[in-house]
């Protein structure tokens, strides 16, 4: 997330909010917070963000620190470094936060934001994951997940391509850019049992990472949703795409340009919705250093198919192994 001197246009509050299934008054408890830690972030106030947060309360922003100077991991106070590096180096251009999932006690928000590096002159457009955990009233962990290879264009001074990108299907059930569209807890709960939306996401993931087509596309419900960051036409599998096949085609994708393994998959399951925090090692085909790589994913079921895979990997990670990486 940017923070600017001047914050956009606020987002419609709780009570107008469009939303999947009646909102319960624990819902909306849950979406005032977040949405007062992000408008106080977004208008520069640490002071504000820190007196609605734990004291231990850990930020994790992707990247990496030698390229970008706000990424890393921050707990209680530090919080104030991050945001101090954030707001003196990027302006913000627009920001929306257009589609909201909400578990108990975590609140998911797919935001989109334009900005620009003051130093380069260098422009970014992304669409982030935040995770906001709260233990009562106050904000535990934020844990981020973006485009670094976008930004660390910018700080070269370029504009990542973004002609590549699909807008990511949330766009779409929000009614677009200004629309704002909630998931409340109970809609999520009804679309299917944790346990049996975690070993699916389990065996998808594993599916994904080996290539097996036919196990994915026997898992996949036929209105699968599949969107990956990453504008930039030099990085693989970036965009969208739907239908029962579309996980396979992104598998093959990386199957062409990669080896690849798995290191750990994380897996947090609530109702039909899971996130999954995936660790693999990879290099390109041809021979060359293996990387690690990290992925998240937000997986939805349905009838106990797959019906939703956004994901968000650290795609400077991807540049560096393609060698198309301008920062190194």
């Amino acid at each position: 997330m940017s923070s600017a001197s001047s914050a956009p246009a606020e987002a419609p509050g709780p009570s107008s909010t469009p939303s999947s299934g009646v909102l319960s008054p624990a819902d909306l408890g849950l979406l005032a917070r977040v949405r007062a830690a992000l408008g106080l972030y977004v208008v520069g106030d640490t002071e504000g963000v820190l007196a609605r947060s734990r004291p231990d309360c850990s930020y994790r922003i992707p990247g990496d620190p030698r390229a970008l100077p706000w990424a890393g991991r921050f707990v209680g106070a530090g919080f104030g470094r991050f945001h101090s590096a954030i707001k003196g180096n990027i302006d913000l251009i627009d920001y929306v936060a257009p589609w909201t999932e909400l578990w108990p006690d975590r609140a998911l928000v797919l935001m989109r934001e334009r900005a620009r590096l003051r130093g380069s002159g260098g422009a970014f457009d992304q669409h982030l994951l935040g995770i906001f955990t709260f233990d009562g009233p106050l904000l535990a962990a934020y844990d981020e997940h973006s485009d670094p290879w976008a930004m660390e264009e910018a700080m070269a001074g370029r504009r990542a391509p973004d002609a590549a990108e699909r807008p990511p299907p949330w766009i779409a059930e929000a009614g677009g850019w200004g629309g704002c569209w909630t998931r409340g807890s109970a809609a999520v709960q009804a679309d299917g049992e944790g346990s049996q939306t975690a070993a699916l996401a389990k065996a998808v993931a594993e599916a994904e990472l080996c290539g097996d087509a036919s196990a994915l596309r026997g898992a996949a419900h036929p209105a699968l949703q599949v969107w990956v960051n990453g504008a930039d036409p030099r990085l693989p599998a970036g965009g969208a795409g739907e239908g029962p096949g579309a996980l396979a085609r992104l598998a093959a994708a990386r199957a062409s340009l990669f080896d690849r393994e798995l290191i750990d998959v994380e897996i947090d399951a609530f109702g039909g919705s899971a996130l999954l925090r995936i660790q693999e090692r990879l290099r390109p085909r041809g021979g060359g250093p293996w990387l690690d790589l990290s992925r998240t994913a937000l997986v939805g079921a349905r009838a106990g198919a797959l019906c939703r895979w956004w994901e968000w990997c650290d795609t400077a990670v991807l540049g560096r192994a393609l060698g198309a990486d301008p920062a190194r």
